[in-house]
């Protein structure tokens, strides 16, 4: 079983806090577990621990599921990795791990990390079928000798803070709600490839990212941003959308980057999304296009430098 090649055996004489998740886009909800791990840990001279699963459970266990991730994978890690956690350890979520049962997890984290505490989300469960709730938990630590923390939910303005909600502000395009959500801005990365070359006939040359798959993207709009080429930070636009004035058909996420001039072809670049600015809607001709367009990147600057 692969969960047994990648949890590691811990060589230190320590205890450890452990708290287990997904932990796709390392919000708000996830940064308040983080934190009681570490401020548990510290108190009791433990090791402050995390386990992240590289797939969602849904992900792997319904044919039919089809999950965008907020983040990618490697950036989770790192986002992890920098908030003071002593160990960040990805496991593959795999058929064979949803198969274990709650008490054979439990007793490999006691056996690899000895784990004395478990530090979980108030709606959290694990094990085959889901069997592990709090209170099975509970039972659990009682007989392997580990307590259990319940964490309570974070809300802002009301709204419960998740994956699932910030999903939803990503997809409806609100993105300044996402990043109330995740404590920072929404962000995509992806490789600069060639375009139809329409950008630079407008007078906007942009630069055409593709990204994985699996991410999720933004709704279709114009959108205030952030791109980030070779350490360097620029203002940009950028468009997500099938360009409907030229009747396209494919769906493309373009970037425009203010006061840059260069060769980015075959880049890697990271795109930061602070503002929704307008929808994609088609335009009788090019000119009330472009007129547009300036507008556009007049509000952009405006947006940006505040």
């Amino acid at each position: 079983m692969r969960v047994h090649d990648e949890l590691p055996i811990l060589s230190k004489d320590q205890d450890t806090v452990v708290t287990i998740g997904v932990f796709d886009g390392v919000h708000l909800g996830h940064q308040e577990v983080i934190n009681q791990v570490k401020t548990i840990a510290e108190s009791s001279k433990s090791l402050s621990s995390l386990i992240t699963f590289t797939e969602h459970p849904r992900a792997v266990l319904s044919n039919n599921s089809d999950i965008k991730y907020i983040t990618s994978s490697d950036r989770k890690v790192s986002l992890l990795k920098s908030s003071g956690l002593d160990l960040v350890i990805p496991l593959t979520f795999d058929i064979d791990l949803s198969k274990l049962r709650a008490g054979e997890f439990c007793q490999l984290l006691k056996d690899r990390l000895r784990m004395g505490k478990l530090v979980i989300g108030h709606d959290f469960v694990m094990g085959f079928q889901r069997e592990g709730t709090p209170d099975v938990l509970r039972n659990i630590g009682n007989d392997l000798g580990f307590s259990v923390q319940i964490v309570d939910q974070v809300s802002e303005r009301d709204t419960r803070i998740s994956s699932t909600a910030i999903r939803k502000a990503i997809i409806s395009s609100d993105v300044a709600e996402a990043a109330r959500y995740l404590g920072r801005l929404f962000s995509l990365d992806g490789t600069v490839v060639a375009g139809d070359g329409k950008g630079r006939i407008l007078g906007f040359p942009t630069a055409n990212i593709s990204i994985n798959k699996s991410r999720l993207v933004p709704g279709d709009g114009i959108y205030a941003t952030w791109a980030y080429v070779d350490n360097k930070k620029y203002v940009s636009a950028t468009s997500i959308g099938n360009k409907p004035t030229f009747d396209g058909i494919s769906r493309l996420i373009e970037v425009y980057l203010l006061d840059f001039d260069g060769d980015i072809y075959g880049d890697t670049i990271e795109i930061e999304f602070s503002e929704h600015i307008r929808g994609q809607f088609k335009f009788e001709n090019q000119e009330q296009l472009i007129a547009k367009m300036n507008e556009d990147i007049i509000k952009v600057r405006d947006i940006m430098s505040l």
